[in-house]
C-alpha cells in the first residue's frame, strides 16, 4: 500500500490571504485516482507558517488548512495535519536583532548568561504559535519535540516534528545559533520507523546540538525542511532529506511544493514535484518528473547493530574496502542432491525455502564473507538480524544464549524489541563456532530453528565426521551446504 505524504512550507501569510482560491488551485495536483494508494494523506508543513507570528496571521492560516482538508475529504481522503514552526513564527522586535544575536551567541559560548531564561523567553514569544498548534493536537505536552505515531499495517510510522524556532533571530547569517535541548533529543526513539520535519536543516544548529540533530536526520527514514525557499535533495551517509520551496500568493508563479508516494510494502519513495502552470492557471503534478527512492527505511535499529560497519567491509593487504565491490559468489555444493549452484539470488530463494542452512568447507574459502553478504542482505530488508561469531554468548539456556548474542549486536537497546519481531523477521546467523562437544552450543543451535525464521551457519568441520548432529532430533531440515575452492579465473579477478 502507498501512502500519500504533501509537503508544503513558507508560506509567510500576513495580513491578508485569499485562501479560497489558493486551495482551488491546489487541490486537483493533491488527488491520486489510483486504487494501490490509500486514502490515508499526511500533509506536512515544515515552517513559517506566518510572516512575523501574530495572532491573525494564524488565524487566515488556519482557514487555508480547514479549507484545504475540506477540499481533500471531499474526495474520499483523510488528511492528518502535522506542521512545525519557523523563524518567522516567533515574534522577534525587529530593531535588537544584532543585540539578540550576540546575546544568543555569548549565552552559548560562555553560559555567563542563563541559556534556559533565553530559551523560556523564546517559548513565551511562540504563544500564539503553540495556541494554533494545540488545536490539532501538536506541542501540546512538550515545547521542543513533538511525535505523532500512525500504525499502517505492515509499518509503524513515527512523525517526529521539531521546534527549530527558538533562537532564531531577523538576520540572514544566523546560523550556528539554533538550539533543541540535548537532553530533549536523546528522548526520541531512535529504534523506530521515523519521518522528520523541522523547519532548519542541522546544519543551522549550534555545536552543542547539531550532532544530535543530524544523527536524527541519519536515522530517520528521511525528513522534511524549508526555510531556504528552493527545491533540493539532499543525501548523506544513511540520511535522506527533502527540501521544498516556498508557497507566495503574490507569486505563484515561482511558488512550488512537493507531493510523495510512501510504498510500505516495496520499501520505496516516489517524489513528485509541484509548479504553477500560467496556461492552466493551477498547479500541476508532473508525473513524468517523478524520482524513485529504494530501500528508504533503513532500519535505525539496525543501523545500530555492532556488526553493521564491519560486515560492510572486506580487508585486502590491510586496507578496507566495501564487500559489495569485492564479493564474488562462490561455488556451491547441495549435499543432498550434489546439486551445484553459484548466483546469490539463487542462494537466498533457497534459504527462505529451507529456512535452516549450514555452510561448510575448510579455512580460506570464504564462509566468513558469505556470511556477512547475508547479513547485509538481510539488514537491507529490514529483518532483526543477530550475528554471533563468539562461543562465550551461547550457554545452557538457548533463550539466554539469545538475550546474549541481542545485548552484543544491539548493546543497550530493549530485547523486547526483538520478541515483538515477527518470526518471519528474525534472523541468526552463526560464523564459524566450533561444535566440537560442546552439548550447549549443539543445543542452541537446534532450538533456533523454533525463534528464527532463518538460520545460517558456518563450520569449517565436514559434517560427515558430524553425523551426531544430523539425526531427526538434531536439525530438521537442515540443508548442509558445501563451498568449494575458488578457480583461478576467480581468484585473479
Amino acid at each position: 500500500m502507498k501512502y500519500e505524504i504533501i509537503h508544503l512550507s513558507d508560506f509567510h501569510v500576513r495580513n491578508e490571504l485569499d485562501y479560497t482560491s489558493l486551495v482551488d488551485k491546489m487541490v486537483d495536483s493533491l488527488i491520486f485516482d489510483s486504487r494501490d494508494i490509500s486514502s490515508i494523506v499526511f500533509l506536512c508543513i515544515t515552517g513559517d507558517l506566518t510572516q512575523s507570528g501574530q495572532q491573525n496571521q494564524f488565524e487566515l492560516f488556519d482557514s487555508f488548512l480547514q479549507e484545504l482538508q475540506t477540499k481533500i475529504n471531499s474526495n474520499g481522503k483523510t488528511v492528518n495535519i502535522l506542521f512545525v514552526p519557523g523563524n518567522h513564527d516567533i515574534q522577534l522586535r525587529i530593531d535588537d536583532s544584532d543585540i539578540r544575536s550576540r546575546r544568543i551567541r555569548d549565552a552559548l559560548d560562555n553560559s555567563y548568561v542563563d541559556v534556559d531564561k533565553l530559551i523560556t523567553d523564546d517559548l513565551n514569544n511562540m504563544n500564539y504559535f503553540f495556541d494554533f498548534a494545540s488545536k490539532y493536537g501538536l506541542f501540546t505536552n512538550n515545547k521542543f519535540i513533538c511525535k505523532k505515531e500512525f500504525d499502517l499495517g505492515k509499518e509503524k510510522i513515527t512523525f517526529t516534528l521539531l521546534n527549530t524556532a527558538i533562537f532564531s533571530s531577523m538576520k540572514k547569517d544566523d546560523k550556528d545559533i539554533h538550539y533543541i535541548p540535548v537532553k530533549e533529543l536523546k528522548n526520541v526513539d531512535l529504534d523506530r520507523n521515523i519521518i522528520t520535519l523541522m523547519h532548519h536543516n542541522f546544519e543551522w544548529f549550534d555545536e552543542s546540538c547539531q550532532n544530535e540533530v543530524e544523527n536524527l536526520c541519519k536515522t530517520s527514514a528521511f525528513y522534511l525542511f524549508g526555510h531556504s525557499h528552493r527545491t533540493e535533495v539532499v543525501q548523506f551517509e544513511k540520511g535522506k532529506g527533502f527540501l521544498t520551496t516556498e508557497i507566495n500568493e503574490k507569486d505563484l508563479i515561482n511558488s512550488g511544493y512537493s507531493i510523495f508516494t510512501l510504498d510500505i510494502d516495496k520499501n520505496k519513495l516516489e517524489l513528485y514535484r509541484v509548479e504553477y502552470d500560467k496556461v492552466e492557471q493551477k498547479f500541476i503534478r508532473k508525473d513524468e518528473n517523478k524520482k524513485i527512492f529504494q530501500k528508504i527505511f533503513h532500519s535505525s535499529l539496525n543501523s545500530c547493530n555492532k556488526y553493521f560497519e564491519e560486515n560492510s567491509k572486506i580487508d585486502i593487504n590491510d586496507k578496507n574496502y566495501q564487500l559489495d565491490d569485492f564479493f564474488t559468489m562462490p561455488l556451491l555444493t547441495i549435499d543432498k542432491i550434489n546439486k551445484t549452484i553459484n548466483d546469490f539470488d539463487t542462494l537466498i530463494e533457497l534459504i527462505e525455502e529451507k529456512k535452516f542452512v549450514a555452510f561448510n568447507g575448510p579455512s580460506g574459502r570464504g564462509k566468513t564473507t558469505l556470511a556477512r553478504k547475508l547479513f547485509n542482505k538481510y539488514i537491507e530488508e529490514n529483518k532483526m538480524v543477530l550475528f554471533v561469531n563468539d562461543e562465550r554468548y551461547i550457554t545452557n539456556n538457548p533463550n539466554q544464549s539469545i538475550k546474549n548474542i541481542f545485548k552484543d549486536n544491539y548493546q543497550n537497546r530493549d530485547f523486547n524489541i526483538f520478541n515483538q519481531q515477527h518470526l518471519k523477521n528474525k534472523v541468526l546467523i552463526i560464523d564459524n563456532i566450533r561444535i566440537g562437544k560442546n552439548d550447549s552450543i549443539t543445543n542452541f543451535i537446534r532450538e533456533s530453528k523454533n525463534k528464527f525464521g532463518a538460520v545460517i551457519f558456518t563450520n569449517d568441520s565436514y559434517f560427515d565426521s558430524r553425523k551426531e548432529l544430523l539425526t531427526e532430533s538434531g536439525f530438521v531440515d537442515l540443508e548442509k551446504i558445501t563451498i568449494e575452492p575458488y578457480t583461478l579465473k576467480q581468484r585473479r579477478n
